[in-house]
């Protein structure tokens, strides 16, 4: 026996070997096939909708892997200790054999997802879905076994797999324990985070600093892990692994003060504002990308004489400058309302010129995303979000909107859009609040009706919701009469809070918007 020679990655495919000969192995993958199956129709409505199904079969794997890793690392077979004289070569060999097995797995689900998807489905939310698929895949699996391994060289016996299994349960309840859509909830939630309530199919996943930070905090939970692994193997240098584990655990609390801090939460604005002047049209210089970034010039009329002009703005957005017919003004803030202060006579004309920048994620209370701005998807409804200066004296009084719209995809608007190259558009026409929004949308005609609606709704289910909104008291007589006579020329499915007065449905000209609903 002394005259074998192993190659230096033969004993990694032994415990790869370990792995699939196993009767819990075939059980499991069983079971993850006929779940993956059984979601793969949500794929209809959304790339993204897949991954949060897959919650169950994310859930069977894991546990796999724990349980496969806590037996190998505690089981002392006597040819794992002819394999291995050092027990970290040992280790990182069931990492990486772990590892190569998840590459495998993923592939049949992934697959589905080529094939399987819906028709109207673009390129990048097809890669990006599989991305956030792989990003909680592997990260799930690779945290259970890491922790597996830590049980199997701490108890060396078979109560190991009974403190895996509490473990596991453990980690499973944490976010329902602390409350799941509570900001410690959704960090310690190692799954998708939309599980726990409805998602948002027009979004998908937005990679912003919320979701970058909340996968940051189970990379540095796996770290954290090996390294008591390391520890557990090599109990020299102390100094150095207290220090280190001190730099972990500072980075996490960095992590969770970030990302607190990054909420932002939808508020209602005040009242309407009694202002002594009228806005009479608005240009804009729009960029939409990670940021929304404007240059907004504003045509005012003065109608009674005045110190101030008072706007709102979200508090979202950071003013660079101001400026009133080419002379820079100073303003202050307090949360949305934004003042100047000045001369202002009664009948003067003024071009208000301000330039701004904020990045855009509002969500309510349960983290369901409400507006927002990311390269590929857009929210923005200027009756219920105020991503433009604008006052609210005149609520119903339509101004001439011009905007230079500068934005990869596709754009769409209550008003008339025109592509003027791949990335640029102009957006003009009379409304009383500008609606900007993209998507994981799809565009149908139908009885001369133009639908802008979600890729896995059709015309007929929005007919239905149209119908049952005209039974309802809240909704304004007018408006119950032009959905009855069918008084418009398009129909778009969008999204605002519940608490708008006009949570159910919105007219702006021969446009309704009807709210989302999942």
């Amino acid at each position: 026996m002394s005259n074998i020679k192993l190659l230096p990655n033969q004993s990694t495919f032994f415990y790869l070997k370990l792995n699939i000969k196993n009767i819990l192995f075939f059980i499991v993958m069983l079971v993850a096939i006929l779940l993956t199956l059984r979601i793969s129709e949500t794929l209809n409505f959304s790339i993204f909708q897949f991954t949060t199904f897959s919650y169950f079969t994310f859930i069977t794997l894991n546990f796999f892997f724990l349980i496969s890793s806590t037996i190998t690392t505690q089981k002392q077979l006597e040819i794992i200790s002819f394999l291995e004289k050092d027990s970290w070569k040992f280790i990182s060999k069931i990492c990486m054999a772990n590892l190569i097995l998840m590459s495998l797995i993923v592939i049949f689900p992934v697959s589905i997802m080529f094939f399987l998807k819906n028709s109207f489905t673009m390129n990048e939310y097809l890669w990006l879905g599989i991305i956030h698929f792989f990003i909680i895949y592997y990260s799930s699996n690779f945290l259970f076994t890491v922790i597996g391994i830590s049980v199997g060289l701490t108890v060396k016996n078979n109560f190991a797999i009974v403190i895996s299994i509490l473990i596991f349960i453990l980690l499973i309840r944490i976010p329902y324990m602390i409350h799941p859509t509570s900001p410690f909830g959704r960090l310690f939630n190692i799954y998708d985070d939309e599980v726990f309530f409805s998602t948002n199919d027009l979004a998908g996943v937005l990679f912003n600093i919320s979701y970058l930070l909340d996968k940051l905090f189970v990379v540095l939970f796996i770290l954290l892990i090996g390294l008591l692994i390391r520890i557990i193997v090599n109990k020299k240098k102390k100094l150095l692994n207290v220090g280190l584990i001190s730099i972990i655990l500072l980075s996490q609390v960095i992590v969770v003060y970030n990302y607190i801090i990054q909420k932002q939460v939808h508020h209602q604005y005040n009242e309407f504002l009694q202002n002594e002047y009228q806005i009479l049209s608005h240009k804009m210089k729009l960029n939409l990308g990670n940021k929304l970034t404007n240059e907004s010039i504003l045509n005012i009329k003065i109608n009674e004489d005045t110190n101030t002009i008072q706007l709102f703005l979200d508090r979202v957005f950071d003013i660079n400058e101001i400026k009133i017919d080419n002379t820079r003004f100073d303003f202050t803030r307090e949360n949305d309302l934004l003042e100047i202060t000045g001369d202002f006579k009664k009948d003067q004309q003024h071009i208000l010129k301000i330039t701004y920048q904020g990045k855009v994620n509002i969500v309510d209370d349960l983290g369901f995303h409400l507006f927002y701005v990311s390269p590929l998807s857009v929210n923005l409804p200027g009756d219920s979000f105020y991503w433009y200066p604008k006052t609210t004296n005149y609520p119903n009084k339509e101004i001439y909107f011009d905007v230079e719209l500068e934005k990869k995809g596709t754009i769409f608007s209550n008003l008339a859009v025109v592509k003027e190259t791949d990335d640029k558009y102009n957006i003009r026409g009379n409304a009383s609040d500008l609606f900007l929004f993209s998507g994981q949308y799809k565009v149908m005609n139908e009885n001369e009706i133009e639908y802008v609606i979600p890729i896995g709704y059709e015309p007929s289910i929005i007919q239905m919701q149209l119908s049952s909104i005209t039974t309802r008291e809240e909704v304004p007589n007018e408006v119950k009469k032009k959905i009855i006579d069918k008084n418009y020329s398009r129909v778009v499915m969008g999204i605002w809070p519940l608490e708008d007065s006009s949570a159910l449905v919105k007219v702006s000209g021969d446009t309704i918007f009807v709210r989302f609903f999942n």
